[in-house]
């Protein structure tokens, strides 16, 4: 089966074009379900979303298993974020 966790993200757009922004696991077998529609930051504003990670369960090893997340803009990664995924404690505990 698989696990799920929430999050939020928030994005500030600097430049002078509106981005639209994708996300991707860098690092773990899993996906990424967006909250809700895509995200498009506006030139120099800035735009929140949620979204929520899904692991599948035999992978999970730890109760708490660090993340990186790909920001990428057109298919160009602009920035790597680092998390921490909870996961369900294992049988016993």
């Amino acid at each position: 089966g698989m696990v799920s966790n929430l999050y939020s993200i928030k994005l500030i757009n600097k430049t002078h074009k509106d981005a639209k922004i994708t996300l991707k696991l860098e690092d773990a077998h899993g996906s990424i379900k967006m909250i809700g529609k895509d995200i498009v930051v506006g030139k120099v504003s800035k735009a929140e979303s949620a979204f929520f990670v899904f692991l599948r369960r035999d992978r999970i090893r730890e109760r708490k298993t660090k993340l990186f997340v790909g920001v990428y803009e057109g298919g160009e990664r602009v920035q790597t974020v680092q998390t921490t995924f909870m996961g369900p404690l294992g049988e016993g505990h």
